[in-house]
């Protein structure tokens, strides 16, 4: 196999500045692991032992993890370098060593994959491409890397969230209450000196940026 050199990403990503904590915050969080279990069971039915996938904004590599551990090759990339580290730390046992293969690789330049040949499926949990301005040149990267009749599995946050509306209005935060409405996106800030740009898809819009090359399923 050909091992793609990554195009220079910045030093310091966003995510850098939570890597470390992130597990705790959200990974090991019931919130948390009720969305993860959720997500599994949707990976867990359509990507079969032996496969190749590709997962982007892997951030510490817990669903990689787990999809190395049913069989599954994975090539799991995050545009920070510190989530890469803390993923790269699970790979201890050595039986799981040779099925993941952690790359810094931002999503933006997954283009770069081509040349290694074609994946089974990819896969983008916790809202990584919320993060990302252009998605229909995401999609044309994928199409090109995912081989014909392969999935892609993409969670992403929604324009419209009732619990989110509902809780931030009880505590009188109406900006935060109404955010994903405006369409445009927001600035998140994850730590001191550390925001990143959110913007809110609707279900139609997505489907219009991939609809050039992948067919809805559901």
């Amino acid at each position: 196999m050909t091992i793609a050199t990554p195009s220079p990403t910045p030093r310091t990503a966003p995510f850098d500045a939570v890597a470390e904590e992130y597990d705790a915050r959200f990974t090991n969080s019931l919130i948390g692991r009720a969305q993860r279990d959720s997500v599994w069971s949707e990976m867990d039915r359509l990507f079969r032992p032996g496969q190749r996938v590709l997962e982007i904004n892997c951030g510490t590599g817990v669903d990689a993890m787990h999809l190395s551990a049913r069989g599954i090759q994975v090539v799991a990339c995050d545009a920070s370098t510190e989530m890469i580290a803390v993923a790269r730390r699970r790979l201890k046992p050595p039986s799981v060593r040779s099925h993941v293969d952690f790359r810094t690789l931002a999503t933006e330049q997954i283009g770069e994959l081509e040349k290694e040949g074609l994946y089974d499926g990819v896969l983008s949990n916790f809202s990584g491409l919320n993060c990302v301005a252009d998605l229909r040149c995401v999609a044309l990267d994928l199409s090109r890397l995912i081989r014909p009749g392969g999935k892609a599995i993409l969670c992403l946050f929604g324009r419209f969230c009732l619990w989110e509306i509902l809780w931030y209005t009880l505590q009188g935060d109406f900006k935060k209450a109404f955010r994903r409405l405006g369409g445009e996106g927001v600035v998140v800030n994850l730590a001191p000196g550390h925001s990143v740009w959110v913007r809110y898809p609707s279900v139609d819009s997505l489907c219009r940026d991939f609809a050039a090359h992948f067919r809805l399923v559901s």
